[in-house]
């Protein structure tokens, strides 16, 4: 059986579960079966698209700093004041 595809509706329906449990329970205190609860979807469901927590924090890790770098990285291509958009993304 082949991986499901990297990213679809059903792995971000997992992902933003988890992104749930992890913030209220922590790493240690949140269980596979409360995120397949978090994410509506089966643990049968859950392990098809993640082999464990440990692979499913880690998806979500990197999900996460790469959203954090867009973001930071944004720069406003429309300003002239250079200096203050430098400012901006150094504070």
């Amino acid at each position: 059986m082949s991986p499901p595809p990297a990213d679809t509706d059903k792995r971000r329906q997992i992902l933003d579960g988890a992104r749930e449990v992890f913030l209220a329970s922590g790493f240690d205190g949140a269980s596979m079966g409360a995120i397949a609860k978090a994410a509506g979807v089966s643990k049968g469901t859950l392990y098809v698209y993640f082999e464990s927590k440990e692979a499913l924090f880690e998806a979500l890790t990197i999900e996460e700093k790469r959203t954090l770098a867009e973001n930071i990285c944004r720069l406003d291509h429309d300003d002239p004041d250079i200096a203050a958009v430098l400012r901006r993304l150094g504070a």
